[in-house]
């Protein structure tokens, strides 16, 4: 059996871009790749906001979820972005890993997200919940996609 391995040069069609370092890492201009490697970073915040690469979805200690805002990552964890969404499902992580979140119980009851990672897996006990997409299939290491109760009430979690 053999492997194929593509390898691009100076040149490159108009409907590429090169987004890695490996030579055969590539998006198309839909934003498909041509193999696991990166893939656009969309967020979801508040008020239908999307953040991108290179931003989290941030709020203060004192400000609730409605009033995030996208701020640049370097922000993440200094004032007015002590609670923050770095990704919102697995699309926004390396291949293999998923959207995990970190919550605590708020003061109007259920849970609050405080921040967010990528993990090969959300393994915090009750303190700790997968984010998702509802149509990217299979996503959720165990349960399945659905509208999550707490806050941000924007996201949707793994649940059984």
């Amino acid at each position: 059996m053999f492997r194929m391995r593509l390898v691009f040069t100076a040149f490159c069609a108009a409907s590429c871009v090169v987004v890695g370092c490996a030579a055969d890492t590539f998006a198309g201009a839909d934003g498909s790749t041509g193999d696991a490697g990166p893939r656009p970073v969309t967020i979801a915040c508040a008020s239908s906001a999307v953040c991108t690469a290179g931003q989290a979805c941030c709020v203060g200690l004192t400000t609730g979820w409605s009033s995030a805002t996208c701020q640049p990552d370097t922000n993440v964890s200094k004032v007015g972005c002590e609670r923050y969404l770095s990704c919102s499902d697995a699309a926004d992580c390396p291949t293999g890993h998923a959207c995990c979140a970190t919550t605590i119980a708020s003061d109007a009851g259920g849970q609050m997200i405080l921040s967010t990672q990528c993990l090969s897996a959300c393994n915090g006990g009750t303190n700790m919940v997968q984010l998702c997409n509802k149509d990217a299939p299979n996503e959720c290491l165990t349960g399945s996609c659905n509208d999550w109760n707490g806050a941000p009430g924007w996201v949707l979690t793994c649940q059984n």
